[in-house]
């Protein structure tokens, strides 16, 4: 019997028509798979790793490289498995589906694992930050400065016209070499969140591809 458009779009075609063994199955392989060779590449590069700044910029463009082939090969064989496992999957199209929420749930997992290693790395920084930190060591602070600040004379804040021109220069040069720090970081920021875009793209896409190629048979 085949199925309409209107019923594969439906919420309950989702959730009963999809096989959830096979796609939990996809998940845990494609997880395996991408810590593997994330392992293997972080090998290589800490291997060939070289100081320099030519080599670094090389070094970045190889890990997204590694990274991209790394999500199409776990995504894809991890969406092969979820199509193939699974009892209900006939068509290409319900292949697909399969591999692409296999994928979905796969980088639904690394974000929730990602962000929960960021805050435990983030709450253990802030308390050794707190240990290091004491109340006595602040009130010393203070009363240093409060008692440099006092035994300074008004004379001593006195600079010639060509002392102050030296020093808005100064100023001016360092907030241009922020702004440019500030220019640097956004673009550096901005080319990571691209890459990361086309990595799970791929990954999507190849989880989709591997989901139509492990379905039992074509229309």
């Amino acid at each position: 019997m085949k199925t309409s458009q209107a019923e594969i779009i439906s919420p309950s075609y989702l959730v009963n028509y999809l096989s959830w063994n096979g796609i939990f199955a996809g998940v845990i392989v494609a997880l395996m798979l991408g810590s593997l060779l994330n392992l293997l590449g972080l090998g290589l590069g800490f291997i060939s790793f070289i100081p320099e700044e030519d080599r670094l910029a090389t070094l970045g463009a190889g890990s997204i490289i590694w990274l991209s082939l790394n999500s199409i090969v776990s995504m894809g064989i991890g969406g092969w498995i979820a199509s193939r496992c699974a009892k209900n999957v006939v068509t290409r199209f319900d292949g697909m589906l399969q591999g692409v929420v296999t994928a979905s749930l796969a980088v639904l997992i690394t974000f929730f694992l990602m962000a929960t290693a960021a805050g435990m790395m983030l709450n253990s920084a802030a308390t050794l930050i707190g240990r290091s930190v004491s109340q006595e060591n602040i009130q010393q602070v203070a009363e240093t400065a409060k008692s440099t600040m006092s035994s300074m004379s008004p004379s001593s804040y006195g600079m010639t016209q060509e002392e102050t021109q030296q020093t808005d220069s100064q100023s001016h040069q360092r907030t241009e070499e922020t702004i440019e720090k500030a220019q640097q970081a956004s673009m550096a920021l901005g080319a990571v969140c691209l890459a990361e875009f086309f990595v799970i793209a791929f990954g999507v896409i190849a989880s989709a591809i591997g989901g139509m190629m492990g379905s039992r048979s074509y229309p």
